[in-house]
This record gives C-alpha cells, sequence and structure tokens, in this order.
C-alpha cells in the first residue's frame, strides 16, 4: 500500500473506533470536570469525518457524521472561537471547495460560521492562552473566517497576521509561545507548539498563497528538520511531548515542505514517512482511539494520569490528530518519484544539530542518536525545561533514557493519595508540603543528569550557558550558577497567594509570578559528554564556595539500560511516569568536603532490571 493508502487506512480505523464508542453521544474524557462541549474533540471529528470522506468516496455516511457531530457540538454555550473556530472553517472551506452536497452539512455550517465573533483577536490578546492559541485566533479573523465565508481577505488583515507571526518569531526561525507582553517570563519554546504555529502559516499558504507565509514556514520547518528524530519526531520534551497532537501536525507540516522546499524535497519526504510510521504505531485504547502520549504500559489508570498534561485527552487528541494528518494527506498526496521514500539512510552517518534558540544539540550516527538540552528555563514553572540534561538517548532503535518526566513518585500527586475532604484542610495540607519540599516542577533532583547544590532552602542550579564546544562525539559546555530560593516559607507564600486567587471573589487567577533567583558567581559548573562505541559518559565539575553545601545527582533510566556512577553515593530510588512510559529515577548525593567536586556518569545498552517504585 502507498503512504498516503497506509495513512488514510489508520485515521479511519481511529474514526471507526469513536462512531462504535460513543455513537450518537458526545465524546466525554475520563478526568474532565466542566462541560465536554468546551474541548474542540467534535469539531475536529468533523473536519476528520469530511475528509476521510474526500480521500475515500467509500462510506457516505460520514458527510452525515460531520453533520450530527457539528449539531451535537452546538447546544448551549460553546466556545466558537480559537481551535473550534479553526476547525469550523477549515471543513466549510474544504467542504466547499470539494463541490460536493449534503445540504445538512451546509445548513449547520451556515449557522455555526454566522455566529463565529469577527474580531476576537482582541479578547484572546488579553487571555490567559500562549502564542500559539493567540496566533490561531489572529488566523481565524483575519483569513480562514473570510474565506469560509466568502468574502475577500484584506490587505490590512494579511500585514497584520504575517506581523504578529514575526512578533514571536525566534532568530532561527522558530515561535516562543510564552510570554505575549508584560512579564519577566523567559521565552519559552516548546516544540508542540512551535509546529502548531507552522501548521498555521502552512493553512494559510495553502488558502491565500502570499510570500511572508512561504518564508514563515520555509525557515521554520527547515530549522526543524535536523532537529527531528530518527522517528520523525520533533516534540521530545516539554508541552504535549510524544502526544498524537503533535505527530498529526509534525506530519501536516512535513508534507507541506516537501512540496513547498524543493530543494530538499527528497529530505522533508523521507522524514514524513518516518513521522508516518511512528503516528502509526501509538498504542491504543481497548477500543481503538490513541493514547494521549506514547506510555504503553502502565500497570494502573494512575499511572496514566501521571503522565500527561493535564490537558490531553485521549478523544480529543485522537481526532485533532486524524484531522491534521488527513489535512496534509488531501492537500499534499505523495508524489510518484518519491511514493516509496524510505528513512534507511537518513541520519546514519555521523552528525551534529544545534539549536541556540531552543538550547538543544542532537548528536546523531549509525546506531545512536544524543538529544541534550544546553538551556535551561526557571520561570516556566515546569521540569521539562530545566537544564542542563539528556532529552532523549536511544541505541540500535532501543531507548535508554526517554522525555522528562511529567511526575515521579515523590511529587505531591502522587504521595497525597487520600486528601483531606475541606478545602481549607487542603490548603493547609499543601502549605505543609511546600514548606518542607517545595515546588516539585522547580526540583532539579528529580530532572535527572542535572546536579543541585543544596544548603538549607535554597538550591544552586546550572542557568547562564557560558560557552559549548561540540564535536561529533564530544561535548564540552560551563555554566554559571543560578541561587534558587526552593523550600521554605517562599514556597508557601506563592502557595497560599495563588490560593487566594483562585477562590475568593473579585481576585483574577495568577497566570505569571516569578520564583525567586538570582545568579551567582561564587560556584561554577562544567560538563564534558563523549559518546563512545556503545555508551555515553558524562564527566562533570563543580568548584567555588561549596562549604556546608551538599550536591545531589540524579539519574532516569528505561529497564534495558545500565547507569554506573563513579564518585557519588546512592540516596534514593524512585519511580517517574513521563509520556516514553515508566523511568527509573536515582538520586545520588556527595557532601562536598573541598572547593571542588568531580564525578562521572555511564549509561549503556544493558541487561533488563525492574523499574523500583516507592508507591
Amino acid at each position: 500500500m502507498t503512504r498516503d493508502i497506509e495513512l488514510v487506512s489508520f485515521c479511519s480505523s481511529v474514526i471507526q473506533a469513536a462512531r462504535k464508542e460513543w455513537g450518537d453521544r458526545i465524546i466525554t474524557e475520563p478526568g474532565l470536570g466542566g462541560n465536554p462541549r468546551l474541548l474542540y474533540t467534535e469539531t475536529h471529528y468533523a473536519l476528520a469525518a469530511l475528509l476521510l470522506f474526500l480521500l475515500d468516496k467509500s462510506d457516505d455516511s460520514l458527510l452525515d457524521l460531520a453533520e450530527s457531530r457539528l449539531r451535537l457540538w452546538n447546544q448551549g454555550e460553546v466556545p466558537l472561537t480559537f481551535f473550534n473556530s479553526m476547525a469550523i472553517c477549515l471543513t466549510a472551506i474544504v467542504f466547499n471547495r470539494s463541490g460536493q452536497k449534503h445540504a445538512g452539512l451546509r445548513s449547520i455550517l451556515d449557522e455555526l460560521l454566522a455566529n463565529t465573533p469577527r474580531r476576537h483577536r482582541d479578547v484572546a490578546y488579553k487571555q490567559y492562552c500562549g502564542n500559539n492559541a493567540y496566533l490561531q485566533q489572529v488566523a481565524v479573523d483575519t483569513v480562514l473566517l473570510p474565506i469560509a465565508c466568502g468574502e475577500d481577505v484584506t490587505h490590512k488583515g494579511l500585514n497584520y497576521l504575517t506581523a504578529e507571526f514575526r512578533r514571536f518569531r525566534t532568530a532561527e526561525g522558530y515561535f516562543y509561545d510564552l510570554p505575549r507582553n508584560g512579564t519577566a517570563q523567559e521565552s519559552l519554546h516548546p516544540p508542540t507548539y512551535i509546529m502548531k504555529m507552522l501548521f498555521l502559516a502552512g493553512v494559510c499558504h495553502e488558502l491565500h498563497p502570499r510570500e511572508e507565509f512561504t518564508e514563515l514556514f520555509r525557515t521554520g520547518i527547515t530549522s526543524v528538520l535536523p532537529l527531528l528524530t530518527r522517528e520523525g519526531n520533533f516534540s521530545y520534551f516539554g508541552r504535549t511531548d510524544n502526544s498524537p497532537f503533535a505527530a498529526g501536525l509534525t506530519i501536516f507540516n512535513l508534507r507541506n515542505a516537501a512540496q513547498l522546499c524543493s530543494d530538499r524535497r527528497r529530505e522533508f519526504q523521507e522524514a514524513c514517512s518516518s513521522a508516518e510510521r511512528y503516528y502509526q504505531t501509538f498504542p491504543k485504547t481497548l477500543v481503538g482511539m490513541l493514547q494521549s502520549n506514547r506510555f504503553s504500559d502502565a500497570k494502573s489508570s494512575s499511572e496514566l494520569f501521571y503522565s500527561r498534561d493535564d490537558y490531553a485527552y485521549v478523544g480529543q487528541y485522537s481526532l485533532a490528530s486524524c484531522a491534521y494528518a488527513l489535512l496534509g494527506c488531501y492537500w499534499f498526496p505523495v508524489s510518484r518519484d518519491l511514493a516509496t521514500a524510505s528513512s534507511g539512510d537518513r541520519a546514519r552517518t555521523s552528525s551534529i544539530a544545534k539549536s541556540k534558540d531552543l538550547g538543544v544539540v542532537r548528536l546523531s550516527g549509525h546506531d545512536y542518536e544524543l538529544f541534550l538540552r544546553t538551556g535551561s528555563q526557571i520561570t516556566s514553572w515546569d521540569r521539562r525545561y530545566l537544564g542542563p540534561t539528556i532529552l532523549r538517548y536511544q541505541i540500535d532503535g532501543q531507548l535508554l533514557v526517554g522525555a522528562i518526566s511529567r511526575t515521579i513518585s515523590t511529587d505531591e500527586k502522587a504521595v497525597q493519595r487520600s486528601r483531606p475532604k475541606t478545602r481549607i484542610a487542603r490548603a493547609a495540607e499543601g502549605v505543609r508540603y511546600r514548606f518542607r519540599n517545595g515546588i516539585e516542577q522547580l526540583d532539579g533532583t528529580s530532572v535527572g543528569f542535572l546536579p543541585v547544590i543544596r544548603q538549607g532552602p535554597v538550591d544552586y542550579l546550572p542557568h547562564t550557558l557560558l560557552s559549548l564546544e561540540v564535536s561529533s562525539r564530544c561535548l564540552r559546555n560551563r555554566y554559571q550558577m543560578l541561587q534558587l530560593l526552593a523550600r521554605g516559607y517562599h514556597p508557601c507564600f506563592i502557595e497560599f497567594s495563588e490560593f487566594l486567587h483562585r477562590n475568593l471573589p473579585g481576585l483574577k487567577p495568577r497566570h505569571y509570578s516569578r520564583p525567586v533567583m538570582k545568579l551567582v558567581d561564587s560556584i561554577e559548573f562544567s560538563r564534558d559528554i563523549y559518546l563512545e562505541r556503545e555508551s555515553c559518559r558524562i564527566e562533570d565539575r563543580i568548584s567555588g564556595d561549596l562549604k556546608g553545601k551538599t550536591l545531589l545527582f540524579s539519574v532516569r533510566y528505561f529497564p534495558c539500560a545500565s547507569v554506573r556512577l563513579q564518585g557519588l553515593s546512592k540516596r534514593e530510588s524512585m519511580a517517574c511516569w513521563g509520556s516514553d512510559g515508566r523511568q527509573t529515577l536515582e538520586l545520588y548525593e556527595a557532601k562536598a568536603a573541598g572547593s571542588q567536586v568531580r564525578y562521572e556518569c555511564h549509561i549503556e545498552l544493558g541487561s533488563s532490571r525492574p523499574s523500583s517504585s516507592t508507591l
């Protein structure tokens, strides 16, 4: 079968699983407390159903399905903005241009388009949402909605949209998702949302070709290409990492790139072929939907809950990913001469790729691939952006070290299984936990391969990159350390303040808060990483004012890996749950006896051993 047929068949199986599981009922998600219509599941379900019909034409009921999902969703107060308005507009545009006739689908689309806000971007700008969502709304206001309604796209609107894209673009052509305006937060570059913003630029170019859209898309996707994994995956850390949502966006973007970037068409085709195979190996639920990440061997529902982001849902991510992948297949079918393109030779010779903007380095060769984070972002309040650390390490197709875990067994979410019933009692318990443990999302010991110097309530973490040298099998870097008030009264104050802002009338939720931190010159950290024949060796040196301080260093790994430490003593072992699955996290320590501490960490493919767990 060709790639197009395989992709359509896979997406069809997911859509048919949704039809069988929910029938004429709205799709519900476990753990969702609010109205499921607040999600964008149904509108993307309708878009996916329409595209599946146009690509296959064997099931006329798919047009009825698209209509029924939109009518089911269009009840009561529903948000005709952001994701939903984008999906509605795309469904209308694709349907209009297809020449198909279906009175019911035409009727509900006309009703939804008439009720879609005409200029919601001004409201969106002030809301607590990432720049990916804001740009999505700008694209709807200026390009998608006018085209869907048969109106002209204005030069003023196009200029505004391209200016906003450039406003949040990095020097290398990526995009940052936060902040938008008026905060001291560091710029956050989630790979999935970079793909989302490239998707928006690509959609706008396809619907209304313009050189500015071409340049935005080409520059960004060309920067992405060398940082893809062998499997064609870009989102291996951070928000929604390793999710079908990210995979669907990646497939669309790589198919589009193979059309727009003629000078590198074969590279994009090969990468896309890998990405499609990767997507089609996502673990499924018992009914045939895609899991919200690649954690395939969870022993309980709790483990799955710990591993996913709070907004990642099975139905939503499954059907949205189908919509994006099918749209790429519909607009950008595989050309005949490259239909059988193989990724077998991709990244088989030694290569180096690095991004200063993302703080990521990729070293790869015939039988290995190592992704390293060289930067660190503290004010994102997400441990997956702390560094420097190993993001991903693979040998001969075997993943030894996976994505940084969302939750570990010592986190508050995992240890507090039975919480007090009253709100005040829960708040008091949270304050006690914060005083003792701090905020786990800023705890460097839960990341892996990241040194933490600890003294009382203060942690010292590597932060500012001072120098970086990279060769095919070696990386050397040096950092200025940051002093972080990690435990004690300050985290309690943050906990209490956020509790008040969430629960007292008249107070708005606090969206950005900056930890108490400062750069210091009294401690310096240097790291050398060597890739040997079938192993990775880390050599760390910490020097300076270490009197009375303790060095803590953790490692995370899958059972197939062997990790050995020299120069540190083991303190404890924990389980951790992330998008790649269950990993072991081991914590090591050393009391600083002088002005310098040295240690080594060796990672290699080893014999299988069971993961430890404190649950």
